[in-house]
């Protein structure tokens, strides 16, 4: 109990002499804890500038503290030398350099003052950044900074809190291009028309009209040349008369402006690739232009095609397929994992015993005319008729409804390496027709291997061979250089030979594709 009143007393007198040193002496803070000036952001700090902004000001915030911050304070802002900063943030003479004096002002001025009730003090500095851009523009090396520190005779400064360096760049308005610098097209009729759209980056808004337009003074071809060394080419420059090319007009609050090119087949080698290579040049010299080549690569292929949607398409005959997980389906369900697959075991799926007459050397026979049994031809539960005779490859045929009228193109599969032997489909053709017939029983048994009766096929109009290996294959009539083209709404697929030596009935594919033509030399097969 005597020790914690002694404390109690302990304070009470130190307290006491502390007030007593504050009626008698103002002096109890030392001198230099007072007051104490410091910048809030001292260090380095970057800025980003639009040259086509006629000012812009920012603000530096200076603190005041210490033990006697409410009292007035005096100081001055300087701006170092250009061997000052680099001693103060490590630089090399000729790493930076000082914007110019002409490029910034001080509205309150340097020399600075804080009344007593103020503890902080923003301090704006204003910009003019065509001043600074210009300055840039003659030495793009270096980087272009103000160096401040804050300086007080008066007050204590934080020496760890007082520099400044603002590091200042200047874009200037840049119109770039806004699509691909390079742009494959295709001429599918006589002409096409392309939209071309330019865009004006590193500004907020545009206030100027001008136009852009191909530099004339460019050399063409050499760009062309250089396109070809770079891309492992050897295209020729797009003609002159071969296309026109409109200007691009932007007016005032619009960043963006498009133009259009028209490409013409007229001058051109068919199946010839060609580059256009486009360079601008602008009105005004207040707005950059980029310095890239926008790259056209123009083809005009003789034929021209048009993937098939196969959401219309179904299987209206298939003589040869293992029921479920191989069936003809498979080839339009856009599953590249299932497969279309022949009938090449007949021991699988049906009492040897009782039609050892009709498989027996695994040749067509009766079986496939005896409508109404089970071993006859028979409607497929998804509606197409299917046969469970085993055949060879160049027997088998697969009809396909594509859904529409179309003239044929071109087809493609996809090949798979598993232990189907999907990779066993070599040789194919494919025919077309209007239409389509099969109404079984047939004593003609040939027409289950050809389906003449009632159809008109006429000759192949895509023919080819696979190779032997995985993947996706295109046949064209680019490819076949033939004059076969042919219209129809059915497709028939017939297998000639087989790469399994070993089973010449095993034949497989994973998926059909097909493409249908939609111009020759660039006119419309419609027309």
């Amino acid at each position: 109990m005597k020790k914690s009143i002694s404390i109690i007393l302990l304070a009470s007198s130190l307290l006491f002499i502390l007030l007593s040193c504050n009626d008698n002496d103002d002096n109890y803070v030392p001198e230099a804890y007072r007051k104490i000036l410091s910048l809030k952001e001292s260090g380095i700090k970057d800025y980003s500038m639009n040259a086509n902004q006629s000012s812009i000001t920012e603000n530096i915030l200076i603190l005041r503290g210490g033990g006697e911050p409410h009292s007035e304070s005096n100081m001055e802002m300087y701006i170092m030398s250009k061997e000052e900063a680099c001693e103060a943030w490590g630089y090399e003479l000729e790493q930076i350099e000082l914007i110019p004096s002409d490029s910034y002002t001080f509205p309150e001025g340097t020399v600075l003052k804080l009344d007593a009730e103020e503890s902080y003090r923003y301090i704006p500095i204003t910009f003019y950044p065509s001043r600074i851009y210009n300055a840039i523009k003659e030495n793009q090396e270096a980087q272009w900074v103000l160096p401040i520190v804050l300086h007080s005779l008066s007050d204590t400064i934080n020496q760890s809190m007082n520099k400044l360096l603002m590091r200042i760049d200047v874009y200037s308005p840049l119109v770039t291009w806004k699509q691909d610098e390079i742009e494959n097209i295709e001429i599918v009729y006589k002409e096409k028309e392309l939209p071309i759209t330019l865009q004006i980056t590193y500004s907020e808004n545009n206030t100027l009209d001008f136009e852009a337009t191909q530099d004339d003074n460019i050399d063409l071809k050499t760009l062309v040349d250089n396109f070809n060394k770079v891309q492992g080419t050897n295209h020729e420059l797009l003609p002159e008369s071969s296309y026109d090319l409109h200007s691009f007009s932007f007016t005032a609050d619009s960043k963006t402006a498009t133009s259009k090119i028209i490409l013409k087949r007229d001058g051109l080698t068919a199946d010839q690739t060609y580059v256009l290579p486009l360079k601008l040049k602008l009105s005004t010299e207040l707005i950059d232009i980029t310095e890239s080549v926008k790259y056209l690569v123009v083809t005009n292929p003789k034929y021209c095609f048009e993937d098939l949607d196969k959401s219309k398409w179904n299987i209206v005959y298939c003589n040869s397929e293992i029921a479920g997980w191989g069936q003809a389906l498979n080839l339009i369900d856009g599953n590249n994992e299932t497969a279309w697959v022949s009938n090449w075991n007949y021991f699988q799926w049906y009492n040897i015993a009782e039609y050892d007459d009709l498989y027996f050397g695994g040749n067509v026979s009766l079986q496939d005319a005896q409508f109404g049994n089970v071993s006859a031809t028979e409607l497929h539960p998804n509606n197409y008729w299917t046969c469970i005779g085993r055949r060879t490859a160049s027997q088998i045929q697969i009809v396909v409804d594509l859904g529409e009228s179309i003239t044929l193109g071109g087809v493609g599969f996809r090949k798979n390496n598993n232990e189907l032997g999907d990779i066993a489909l070599k040789a194919f053709e494919v025919n077309m027709s209007e239409t389509f017939t099969f109404n079984p029983p047939y004593e003609n048994l040939n027409n289950y291997n050809l389906l003449d009766d009632g159809n008109d096929w006429g000759e192949s109009v895509i023919e080819g061979e696979t190779p032997l290996c995985a993947g996706d294959f295109w046949y064209t009539l680019a490819d076949m250089k033939t004059s076969v083209i042919k219209s129809g709404r059915y497709l028939k697929l017939h297998p000639l030979s087989t790469y399994h030596e070993g089973n010449p009935f095993c034949s497989s594919v994973h998926e059909l594709f097909v493409k249908k033509l939609i111009s020759v030399d660039g006119k419309s097969v419609t027309d």
